[in-house]
């Protein structure tokens, strides 16, 4: 069982990502990303907020986009033990289930600011580990978050 963070990193000596919005369009393969496409792209309602990795789908040798990778699925992993095959995976089951509990706090971005789901182009509830326990004869997942609607 694996816990899929997907978080983007970022220091003073490595960016990973950086944002549709912030590309120039010389920078997206004008054969894969058409005026349309990127005109929908770059609206902020749509993915224009959506962090986008600066390193995956970069050709070096037309220094242009080609394909985009956003991070994570924060999503918790099932897979089988004798073939290693995913057998299930809980996709956006958390972070609706957030939203719905916790409306008013929902990927509020703690440092930032108070808005509801200001968060989400850049991180969710972020799985950070998977906890599994036998508690009188039975298995128990335990599913580990930071942060949680602004709350690490």
């Amino acid at each position: 069982m694996t816990a899929n963070e997907g978080g983007a990193h970022r220091s003073a000596f490595y960016d990973e990502y950086v944002t549709l919005q912030q590309l120039l369009p010389s920078q997206l393969d004008s054969r894969v990303f058409d005026e349309a496409t990127l005109a929908w792209l770059n609206r902020s309602d749509t993915m224009g907020r959506l962090l986008l990795s600066r390193h995956e789908g970069f050709n070096t040798s037309t220094h242009q986009f080609t394909s985009l990778y956003s991070f994570g699925s924060r999503s918790v992993s099932i897979y089988s033990a004798t073939t290693g095959e995913r057998v299930y995976d809980s996709g956006a089951l958390f972070e609706r289930m957030l939203a719905e509990w916790l409306p008013e706090g929902f990927n509020v971005d703690f440092n930032f600011t108070t808005i509801p789901d200001a968060r989400s182009p850049n991180k969710g509830c972020e799985p950070q580990n998977v906890l599994i326990v036998e508690l009188e004869g039975v298995q128990y997942a335990f599913v580990l978050f930071e942060p949680v609607g602004g709350n690490g």
